[in-house]
């Protein structure tokens, strides 16, 4: 298994984002990449020297919101989501907030099914896993 590395997105790298998401959830509304770049944090795993899974995330007071996960369909089982959610995990207890959230628009019924396995529960709607 290839080590998986995250960053945060640049700019040079929404082609590649763009490709990802199409490649993995057809159906989801188009994002202008550049601007969630610019405006949220946007992270990408890198594995072999490619973007093989991005994720949003939007800071909150109290929890962490990831607006977007996707992970590559050749890559999953890999270890590439599970890089990403720690790395979540990582920003949210840093910045003190206590929770990381799944949107609506991130819930497939693969991240369902992940987000499950990962310690999330549904919170009055809202997948959460709480950190504390």
């Amino acid at each position: 298994m290839s080590e998986t590395r995250i960053q945060q997105a640049r700019e040079a790298d929404v082609p590649a984002i763009e490709r990802l998401v199409d490649r993995t959830t057809p159906l989801a509304p188009r994002l202008d990449w550049t601007t969630v770049i610019s405006a949220l944090g946007a992270f990408v795993a890198i594995q072999d020297d490619r973007i093989a899974g991005a994720m949003v995330l939007w800071p909150h007071p109290d929890h962490i919101r990831m607006e977007v996960l996707t992970v590559d369909l050749a890559v999953r089982g890999a270890g590439v989501g599970r890089a990403l959610l720690d790395h979540a995990e990582l920003l949210a207890i840093a910045s003190g907030t206590n929770s990381v959230r799944l949107t609506s628009g991130s819930v497939t019924p693969g991240v369902l099914a992940f987000a499950a396995r990962h310690g999330f529960a549904d919170r009055d709607g809202v997948l959460e896993k709480r950190l504390a």
